[in-house]
């Protein structure tokens, strides 16, 4: 090994965080489970997709290692409580959340998309208020421990609107719920929901209706095993890796243009 690099490695563990060197001396523990296009299995059966590449490139700029857990969505958030996972991607900000995680800054942006069959989209269109959802027959399916904003969060706390509220392990089952009459709405990200129905294209009828919801995502990193330092310099390597350009064309590389998907009102 050439002398020159012996003395940069020398001086970088130095002046490096000895906080950020003890999280890095351990392989970071990324929890995820499939969610096209942001999270899935390539065909090497590793996992990949937008979330997954930029947890990649900010943790090569930290030079961390990593290993990835497939774990469900709200089991996920109990692994980040408790220290069993460090990170995990795709997190709106909930207050409640930040009592055991610590948020980055944001790395996109997410939006959410009230989906009917076209024989319900007008009717549906014309309510004034889409949440109140009036009609005692309107019956409404989502993804269990998913967050869909606080509108709606407010309105689930009405026991007849939760008792018209299905939770769904997954989109597609809410979608194929959808199809059979089951229910009459769907909640969902128009970009997942666009590739659910490109595997699925029946489901090409359905029509966006609304949009619902719409905020910044964040990586969360967990309190419980992981020091401070260790969100700080996250935040600093997403920065840089932002002022180089190297998560727009990340972005960019998954932009998807999905003809209808855009076309929902605005709250």
């Amino acid at each position: 090994m050439p002398m020159r690099f012996i003395l940069f490695l020398g001086v970088w563990l130095l002046l490096a965080p000895v906080s950020l060197l003890a999280a890095c001396e351990r392989p970071v523990q990324v929890g995820w489970a499939p969610w096209p296009p942001y999270q899935y299995l390539d065909n090497g059966d590793r996992p990949a997709g937008l979330d997954i590449d930029m947890v990649e490139a900010v943790l090569d700029e930290m030079g961390c290692e990593r290993i990835y857990q497939n774990v469900p969505w709200k089991r996920r958030l109990l692994h980040i409580e408790s220290g069993k996972l460090d990170v995990i991607a795709g997190a709106s900000y909930v207050p409640e959340r930040d009592e055991y995680g610590r948020f980055s800054q944001p790395y996109r942006q997410e939006s959410v998309v009230v989906f009917a069959r076209p024989e319900d989209a007008e009717r549906l269109s014309d309510e004034s208020n889409l949440l109140a959802l009036g009609n005692e027959r309107e019956r409404i399916a989502t993804v269990l421990g998913y967050y869909y904003g606080e509108d709606f969060e407010r309105a689930i706390r009405d026991p007849d609107f939760r008792d018209r509220v299905f939770e769904l392990p997954t989109e597609e089952a809410a979608f194929r719920m959808l199809e059979a009459g089951r229910v009459t709405t769907v909640v969902a990200d128009p970009y997942v929901a666009a590739r659910s129905f490109s595997r699925n294209p029946q489901w090409g009828q359905l029509v966006p209706v609304e949009t619902l919801y719409r905020t910044d995502i964040h990586f969360l990193l967990s309190r419980a095993s992981l020091p401070a330092d260790f969100a700080t310099e996250f935040d600093a390597a997403l920065e840089r890796l932002e002022r180089r350009g190297v998560l727009n064309r990340i972005r960019d590389r998954y932009e998807l243009h999905q003809s209808g998907l855009g076309d929902a009102k605005q709250p």
